[in-house]
């Protein structure tokens, strides 16, 4: 594990904006920050939850491997996302290990630390009480689309998203610049490799996107948008 440095202030932090003050300066003490190369794993499955994590830059992928032994990509945290919150309401083990997708800073904060903060500032506990909630609201929302949209909706909203936490725009195309690949979709769409592989080139021949190692360039942004706004079986859709 990289060696953490202190934070020297968390003034430019959206999720501590509108914060007091004195609230601030508390979060700051105990605010640490890990530099970390792409690849790079931030903590493992099994280990105990010391910190909840902030997300300043780069990205972190969780992942759990199977007993057959598959690796199995959960959920990605892109810049200004936090996790790992629920070390402030109780001790656990991490049940999946988080990995880094590009080269990344994050920031720590000590749980039970934070913990006996929110107890004092009940502007930082309402914070983690929105942000929990949050949390479950999008374990919902993922569910649901696993069990009720198609393939080719939750595909094309799946990278959309990705766009919107690790892309730039070059020459007027939208990168997606993680180290993702076509298998990492596939787990994240609860869909298999060959599907996605095959939408990807059905999409790259209509002029949607451009694939290459590691890397997809989003052409035609509104055919995307049209895909996950869309009822109808067009846009290229395919056997499932």
């Amino acid at each position: 594990m990289v060696r953490p440095v202190h934070v020297r202030n968390l003034d430019d932090v959206e999720f501590f904006q509108n914060l007091e003050a004195q609230t601030v300066s508390e979060l700051t003490r105990i605010a640490v920050s890990y530099e970390l190369e792409s690849g790079m794993p931030l903590y493992q499955v099994g280990d105990y939850a010391r910190q909840f994590y902030l997300i300043k830059q780069g990205g972190i992928r969780l992942i759990e491997s199977t007993a057959e032994g598959k690796v199995v990509n959960l959920k990605v945290y892109g810049p200004g996302d936090i996790f790992g919150v629920l070390v402030i309401t109780r001790d656990y083990r991490h049940a999946s290990s988080a990995v880094t997708i590009r080269p990344t800073v994050i920031f720590g904060f000590d749980g039970v630390e934070a913990r006996e903060i929110a107890r004092r500032h009940g502007d930082f506990a309402l914070k983690i009480v929105d942000k929990l909630t949050e949390h479950t609201h999008h374990a919902h929302e993922r569910i649901r689309n696993l069990a009720a949209e198609r393939t080719a909706k939750r595909l094309a909203g799946a990278l959309l998203h990705f766009h919107d936490k690790f892309g730039h725009e070059d020459e007027g195309n939208l990168v997606i610049a993680a180290d993702l690949t076509q298998r990492d979709i596939s787990e994240f769409t609860g869909t298999t490799l060959e599907t996605v592989n095959r939408y990807l080139r059905n999409w790259e021949k209509a002029g949607y996107v451009q694939i290459a190692r590691k890397r997809i360039d989003i052409l035609d942004e509104q055919a995307l948008q049209e895909i996950v706004m869309s009822q109808a079986s067009e846009y290229g859709y395919l056997p499932e």
